[in-house]
Protein backbone atom coordinates (compact mmCIF):
# COMPACT_ATOMS: atom_id res chain seq x y z
CA UNK A 1 0.00 0.00 0.00
CA UNK A 2 1.66 3.34 -0.85
CA UNK A 3 1.64 5.68 2.06
CA UNK A 4 -0.78 8.49 0.72
CA UNK A 5 -3.35 5.52 0.66
CA UNK A 6 -2.29 4.63 4.19
CA UNK A 7 -2.70 7.97 5.68
CA UNK A 8 -6.12 8.11 4.02
CA UNK A 9 -7.38 4.98 5.88
CA UNK A 10 -6.18 5.47 8.90
CA UNK A 11 -7.50 9.27 8.75
CA UNK A 12 -10.71 8.30 7.34
CA UNK A 13 -14.08 9.05 9.62
CA UNK A 14 -17.26 8.08 8.27
CA UNK A 15 -20.06 10.71 8.63
CA UNK A 16 -22.94 8.62 6.68
CA UNK A 17 -23.52 6.74 3.81
CA UNK A 18 -21.63 9.55 1.57
CA UNK A 19 -20.08 11.74 3.62
CA UNK A 20 -16.37 11.37 4.96
CA UNK A 21 -13.75 13.95 6.80
CA UNK A 22 -10.19 12.84 8.22
CA UNK A 23 -8.62 13.35 11.71
CA UNK A 24 -4.79 13.65 11.66
CA UNK A 25 -2.67 10.73 12.11
CA UNK A 26 -0.05 10.24 13.91
CA UNK A 27 3.54 10.13 12.86
CA UNK A 28 7.22 10.27 13.89
CA UNK A 29 8.23 12.41 11.58
CA UNK A 30 7.30 13.72 8.17
CA UNK A 31 8.04 15.53 5.10
CA UNK A 32 6.13 17.68 2.39
CA UNK A 33 3.32 19.91 3.68
CA UNK A 34 2.45 22.58 6.18
CA UNK A 35 4.44 22.53 9.26
CA UNK A 36 3.17 23.97 12.76
CA UNK A 37 5.39 24.15 15.53
CA UNK A 38 5.26 25.66 19.02
CA UNK A 39 7.38 28.40 18.73
CA UNK A 40 8.53 28.52 22.47
CA UNK A 41 10.04 25.06 22.39
CA UNK A 42 12.68 26.79 20.32
CA UNK A 43 12.64 30.41 19.91
CA UNK A 44 13.18 30.82 23.76
CA UNK A 45 16.55 28.90 24.44
CA UNK A 46 17.40 27.92 20.89
CA UNK A 47 18.79 24.84 21.94
CA UNK A 48 16.74 22.71 19.02
CA UNK A 49 17.98 23.91 15.57
CA UNK A 50 18.46 22.23 12.16
CA UNK A 51 22.23 21.95 12.65
CA UNK A 52 22.10 21.01 16.42
CA UNK A 53 22.98 17.69 17.32
CA UNK A 54 22.73 15.03 20.57
CA UNK A 55 24.19 11.64 21.45
CA UNK A 56 20.69 10.17 21.34
CA UNK A 57 20.24 11.32 17.75
CA UNK A 58 23.01 8.53 16.76
CA UNK A 59 20.56 5.75 16.59
CA UNK A 60 18.72 7.89 13.52
CA UNK A 61 22.41 7.91 11.74
CA UNK A 62 22.32 6.51 8.16
CA UNK A 63 24.88 4.26 7.24
CA UNK A 64 25.70 6.41 3.83
CA UNK A 65 26.26 10.02 5.71
CA UNK A 66 27.19 9.03 8.98
CA UNK A 67 24.57 11.13 10.48
CA UNK A 68 21.03 11.90 10.74
CA UNK A 69 18.85 14.11 8.47
CA UNK A 70 18.60 17.41 10.39
CA UNK A 71 15.02 17.37 9.96
CA UNK A 72 14.99 13.80 11.82
CA UNK A 73 17.81 15.93 14.86
CA UNK A 74 15.48 19.08 15.15
CA UNK A 75 12.20 16.82 15.98
CA UNK A 76 13.47 14.85 18.48
CA UNK A 77 14.99 17.69 20.33
CA UNK A 78 11.54 19.12 20.53
CA UNK A 79 10.89 16.29 21.75
CA UNK A 80 13.10 16.30 24.65
CA UNK A 81 12.89 19.96 25.11
CA UNK A 82 8.80 18.85 25.48
CA UNK A 83 9.81 16.60 28.24
CA UNK A 84 11.77 18.81 30.04
CA UNK A 85 9.29 21.62 30.22
CA UNK A 86 6.49 19.98 30.14
CA UNK A 87 6.30 17.72 33.03
CA UNK A 88 6.65 14.94 30.45
CA UNK A 89 3.74 15.99 28.16
CA UNK A 90 4.06 14.37 24.92
CA UNK A 91 5.31 15.84 21.51
CA UNK A 92 3.61 14.80 18.97
CA UNK A 93 3.28 14.89 14.95
CA UNK A 94 0.48 14.26 12.72
CA UNK A 95 -0.61 14.77 8.94
CA UNK A 96 -3.74 15.76 7.98
CA UNK A 97 -4.53 13.27 5.03
CA UNK A 98 -7.06 15.30 3.35
CA UNK A 99 -5.16 18.84 3.75
CA UNK A 100 -4.19 20.22 0.13
CA UNK A 101 -1.33 22.29 -0.27
CA UNK A 102 -0.86 25.13 -3.25
CA UNK A 103 1.54 22.40 -4.85
CA UNK A 104 -1.04 19.93 -5.56
CA UNK A 105 -1.53 21.56 -8.35
CA UNK A 106 -5.01 23.70 -9.57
Amino acid sequence: MEAVQYFIEQGRIQDDSTTYHYKPVPVRSCFNGLTIYRTDLYLNDMECRYDSYDKEDEVYASNHYNHACEHVVFLECLRRQTKKSSNNEEFSIAVLPNMKTLWHGI
